[in-house]
Parts: C-alpha cells; structure tokens; sequence
C-alpha cells in the first residue's frame, strides 16, 4: 500500500556499460527542510509538529514494510 511520504518506483534497471543498478522515481518538485528554512527563516511549532508527524509516520511505514532508509 502505497505511503504519502513515498514516491514510487518507476524502474530499476542494470547499466550494461558498468553493470550498476540504477533506480528511476517519480518527480515530486519541492524542496528540502534547509532550502525551505533558508526562504522563510523559521517555521511555527504546529506546522514544525505536522512535518515531524509525516516525517515519522513515513519512517515508521517504512520500517514495517521492511525497508531501510538510508539517508
């Protein structure tokens, strides 16, 4: 079952010339939590609460599906 903190998987390939695994994802444009803070400098507590939320929920349905995230 899909996860709103995920983006799907659209391919994973093998590169032959170098025999390396690539991964090609959705595009979700946005920006990450240092871009974000750098254009409006502070974020309220309840919205800081919301992304801490997703953020857990994601890792917390990543963790019970068996994934490991690595970043």
């Amino acid at each position: 079952m899909p996860h709103p903190s995920f983006v799907s998987l659209r391919a994973v390939k093998r590169d032959p010339a170098t025999t390396q695994f690539f991964v090609v994802m959705e595009f979700v444009e946005s920006c990450n939590l240092r871009e974000c803070l750098t254009i409006r400098t502070k974020i309220d507590p309840p919205e800081a609460l919301r992304l801490l939320g997703d953020a857990a929920s994601g890792l917390v349905h990543a963790y019970s599906s068996g994934i490991s995230h690595r970043d």
